[in-house]
């Protein structure tokens, strides 16, 4: 994995130069980081989960706290009233 490393971040410093990338860098760097594919592709399945599970608990918390605003509200008013 170090040497997939090396060879993307000489590809990007080669990209940021302006220069044209180099095929056996790039195929090198493929061929180095296949054998890490499955764990990439696990990582990225991981952070998709989280952060759909993330939207469902601001969804749940927003209503909640929407819910306790209006709460709130109606004993003010209630009181007010009164």
């Amino acid at each position: 994995m170090g040497n997939a490393l090396g060879h993307a971040q000489k590809m990007l410093l080669d990209v940021n130069r302006g220069e044209v990338l180099d095929a056996k860098t790039v195929s090198e760097c493929a061929i180095q980081s296949l054998p890490a594919s499955p764990s990439i592709a696990s990582l990225g399945r991981g952070i998709q989960n989280l952060r759909e599970a993330s939207k469902a608990v601001m969804q749940t918390e927003g209503t909640r706290v929407q819910k306790s605003i209006e709460s709130f509200v109606n004993s003010i008013i209630t009181t007010r009233d009164q």
